[in-house]
């Protein structure tokens, strides 16, 4: 597939659409075709932003052949842009004892509120990033730096869940 512009170039729903059709091997013409529109719909929704959102009928079935939940093709519930900063008396105060809870609460806290979504920010497969936010795992050195980076939360909160949130304001 040769798309103008790269994945990463667009909100995080397109970007999603986009990098799960190149994952199973489908342009978006066959997308289109799949979901019963024109074979031009999901390229004027992805890369013009015409309609600014998917009709949920569409985004249902659009998540049931690409195999994700309904959620991470939802704009509503991922909003644009960069993850934020937590709120760190909002994630001090509520007693997160473990690291996978530390990982839901600095997702829920950020732009890319979908499991998803957040994995893909992370550059991570989405299976991955279930087994850390089930504590089913421990993350590397690698994730836990992707993560801190991301959510603009501290190693050591991530890692320690320490009381005293330090937040790295110089991350890029």
């Amino acid at each position: 597939m040769n798309f103008s512009k790269e994945v990463g170039e667009y909100d995080p729903v397109r970007d999603r659409i986009l990098k799960l059709a190149l994952h199973r091997g489908l342009t978006l013409k066959e997308l289109s075709l799949k979901i019963g529109r024109n074979h031009a719909y999901l390229q004027q929704f992805v890369r013009r932003g015409s309609p600014r959102t998917l009709p949920e009928p569409i985004r249902l079935e659009l998540a049931q052949i690409l195999g994700v939940p309904e959620t991470d093709l939802n704009g509503a519930k991922a909003p644009d842009g960069p993850a934020t900063m937590a709120d760190k008396h909002h994630l001090s105060d509520i007693g997160l004892t473990t690291f996978a809870m530390r990982l839901a609460a600095v997702r829920l806290n950020s732009a890319y509120t979908t499991p998803g979504i957040f994995a893909d920010v992370l550059d991570m497969e989405i299976g991955r990033y279930s087994e850390l936010e089930n504590d089913s795992n421990d993350p590397s050195l690698q994730e836990l730096n992707a993560i801190s980076k991301a959510s603009r939360v501290s190693l050591d909160w991530l890692i320690r869940g320490t009381s005293d949130i330090k937040f790295d304001e110089t991350v890029d």
